[in-house]
């Protein structure tokens, strides 16, 4: 059994997790509500965006995973651009649905879901949201996994051959933003409200935990249980990467 044999295991927790996640999500849009007391960003030190992230990072593999497994490396990156330009394609839909909404319905609530711009400008704004450098109101995150997505085959490969590396190269670029505060440029004012250099570390969190984590945590529970899978774990390792041969071929 190897790392890519994890990735084809579907655990029914994980969407649990996701669909609360979600709901917390709305629950803290609402202003005022009192069960906005009940989520996450009342507890501990990060909200359920992260918890999201995370799982993201989680299913995300899983899926892909699957398909680099039973398909190869194009099928996977077929999957991953369709699905990135799916969200795309939403996000476009939605910042429309929003400006006409206002529009018809009360144009006062411009300035308040951000798209009095576009009434302004509309050139301009639409141009800008094709390139995804303006966004509406809360909807923020769909950019970030229309990059997320498009890249995501070629990351998943990094992780499948070199999951320590790659969670420490994302871990350093997570560094590097804290420090030097790189974003990317979003129009008229302001950077990405969630932004990818940052965010992404959880994601990459998520997958790796996919790939070693849960292969470890189960090697040393085997241990305890006096089945000796550490040593078979190197095993593993060369599984793996003969399979990413194999499809690469």
């Amino acid at each position: 059994m190897g790392p890519l044999d994890n990735i084809l295991d579907r655990d029914i927790r994980l969407d649990a997790c996701r669909g609360i996640a979600l709901w917390f999500v709305f629950i803290n849009h609402i202003p005022g509500n009192i069960c906005s007391w009940l989520t996450l960003s009342r507890y501990g030190f990060s909200d359920t965006t992260e918890v999201f992230m995370f799982v993201s990072g989680l299913t995300c593999t899983m899926a892909y995973g699957h398909v680099f497994r039973s398909a190869g490396s194009w099928a996977t990156i077929c999957h991953t651009v369709r699905r990135s330009w799916e969200i795309y394609a939403a996000f476009l839909l939605l910042m429309l649905f929003l400006v006409v909404a206002v529009h018809w319905i009360d144009a006062d609530l411009a300035d308040g879901a951000n798209v009095t711009v576009v009434l302004q400008q509309p050139g301009e704004a639409l141009s800008r949201a094709a390139i995804l450098q303006y966004r509406p109101v809360n909807t923020d995150v769909l950019p970030t996994f229309v990059l997320f997505h498009l890249l995501f085959a070629p990351w998943l490969l990094l992780l499948l051959r070199w999951p320590n590396a790659t969670l420490a190269a994302s871990a350093l670029l997570y560094g590097l933003v804290q420090i030097y505060g790189w974003n990317l440029r979003g129009w008229p004012t302001n950077d990405w409200y969630f932004n990818p250099l940052a965010w992404q570390f959880l994601v990459t969190l998520g997958g790796w935990w996919v790939v070693v984590g849960r292969w470890r945590l189960n090697a040393t529970r085997d241990v305890t249980s006096g089945d000796h899978a550490v040593g078979r774990i190197p095993d593993l390792v060369a599984g793996c990467c003969n399979e990413l041969d194999q499809s690469g071929s």
